[in-house]
């Protein structure tokens, strides 16, 4: 699947509160499951902005419905789950109760790129104090500090990808590096605390990912004092590739589904509209204006 425009971002700080509603309500304190380790739900906010925000998202009239399903994805693996409006706690993210939290969520011993989870831990412990411990040791094995992320796709009505990454991690776990999302989407990581454990945003995105084809053309004419001469040189399968990708570009934020962490791009814009009316008129397209402006000509 090639990268897809990206509608909206949240950012989960991961502290004590996420870990204990991820890592596994199998944990007992005193014989018994108590309090901490009880929940299979992310908590998110009570501000009607966000939950407003959400509703219109999900596509559900605000304050009419208790409850949407969901589909959780990550690269090779998928969870069912709902977005709770309503409930005698906070509105939240949910899984189902028998299948524990995601696994782009959860904990492994040896997490690589290659595995649905990102944090070093054991998860397989029952007993409060070692389940705690599991968080304490996250710096200490290299993982720096986590963040759990979901993002929304544009034209995907009800389903949030979910990953997680590292800010400051050991040169061990590079790869989940937060420093491989864009500075929109880290600045929001950076909003979050132990205390204000939230951050999400919107972004305006859209249009058709270029191909590496692409891509190497429009490099070309970016370069090139003669745009026309270079357009004339490509073969006409690129040509015509051009052509449709001209008539509805990529901008904002994009995202591939079935990579891991450097899932992220962007949208490639030329630099002048004029470039781009030479283009399509090259091509046999009428320029189109709201095309030129959305690229950023």
């Amino acid at each position: 699947m090639a990268a897809q425009p990206v509608e909206w971002v949240l950012v989960v700080y991961y502290g004590p509160a996420a870990h204990q509603a991820t890592y596994g309500r199998q944990v007992k304190k005193g014989g018994y499951t108590k309090g901490a380790y009880s929940k299979d739900y992310i908590q998110l906010s009570r501000k009607t902005e966000f939950l407003n925000e959400v509703a219109k998202l999900f596509s559900v009239p605000p304050g009419h419905i208790a409850s949407v399903p969901l589909s959780y994805r990550w690269p090779q693996g998928a969870a069912s789950g709902e977005f709770v409006f309503k409930s005698a706690d906070r509105p939240h993210l949910k899984w189902e109760t028998r299948d524990g939290a995601p696994r782009a969520w959860k904990m492994t011993p040896a997490p690589t790129d290659a595995t649905p989870e990102t944090l070093p831990g054991d998860p397989t412990h029952v007993d409060f104090a070692d389940a705690e411990n599991e968080f304490k040791l996250l710096a200490s094995r290299g993982a720096g500090q986590p963040y759990l992320m979901a993002i929304k796709l544009r034209n995907e009505p009800r389903t949030l990808h979910l990953r997680a990454y590292l800010a400051n991690p050991s040169k061990r776990f590079s790869w989940a590096d937060l420093g491989l999302v864009p500075q929109e989407v880290q600045a929001l990581a950076a909003k979050t605390s132990q205390s204000s454990a939230l951050a999400w945003s919107f972004f305006d995105s859209g249009g058709a990912a270029p191909s590496a084809k692409i891509k190497g053309a429009l490099s070309q004419v970016e370069r090139s004092r003669n745009p026309t001469s270079v357009i004339e040189a490509l073969d006409s399968d690129t040509c015509r590739a051009l052509a449709t990708y001209l008539q509805d570009p990529a901008f904002g934020l994009f995202f591939d589904p079935t990579l891991n962490h450097d899932a992220w791009s962007r949208g490639v814009s030329l630099s002048s509209r004029i470039a781009v009316d030479d283009i399509l008129q090259v091509l046999g397209s009428e320029p189109n204006k709201s095309v030129a402006m959305r690229i950023g000509c």
